[in-house]
């Protein structure tokens, strides 16, 4: 059996981004609802091992696919971003998790009501 992720819920997105870039150094990230990639940006410029970013929206994906720092972690193998409404389909979420070992899982949803079941 793996160990289990750390897994940080934050009630805003400035305080999400600084406890992500403290917990992102060496890390395999699981980054749930990662909007346009700005955490995402700042996750990898810490040092994160790689991160599986996930969004519900596919502008945001397009967007961050196509922001100058994130396209070279795409090449690399470093990210990888997926369409995926982690709230509406936490099965699906719960096979990304599993594809990808994170070590730690950060959610970011929006102030939905409650985080999805991962694990």
């Amino acid at each position: 059996a793996g160990s289990v992720p750390m897994l940080l819920v934050v009630p805003e997105t400035p305080a999400f981004r600084c406890r992500a870039r403290e917990a992102a150094a060496g890390a395999i990230v699981l980054e749930v609802g990662c909007s346009y990639g700005e955490a995402t940006a700042s996750l990898l410029a810490a040092g994160a091992a790689s991160v599986l970013g996930l969004d519900s929206s596919i502008e945001c994906l397009r967007s961050a696919r196509g922001s100058e720092r994130l396209a070279p972690h795409l090449s690399t193998g470093r990210l990888s971003l997926r369409l995926l409404d982690a709230l509406r389909y936490p099965a699906q979420l719960q096979a990304a998790a599993q594809s990808v070992r994170p070590s730690v899982v950060l959610l970011d949803i929006g102030g939905g009501p409650e985080p999805p079941p991962v694990f």
